[in-house]
């Protein structure tokens, strides 16, 4: 990642708190449809079968990144 980072910085400036809030934005995102998954909840874009973020080791650094970037105490399911 760092590498990936520093060659697209070498062309563009990044904006580290733009990449913060996309980050955690996207750890949102699978947050949430894991637990529409889990649910059973009927919603469009739910996670499916197969969805990698569904994996427990995944799903626990989608955790803690929200945690970390939010302040929020997320409990562990």
């Amino acid at each position: 990642m760092a590498e990936y980072l520093a060659a697209y910085g070498a062309q563009r400036p990044i904006d580290d708190g733009l990449l913060e809030y996309y980050g955690t934005l996207r750890a949102a995102h699978a947050y949430a449809k894991i637990i529409a998954a889990r649910q059973d909840v009927d919603l469009p874009y739910t996670a499916r079968d197969g969805y990698s973020w569904q994996h427990p080791v995944l799903f626990a650094v989608v955790r803690n990144l929200l945690e970390k970037t939010t302040g929020v105490a997320i409990e562990p399911l």
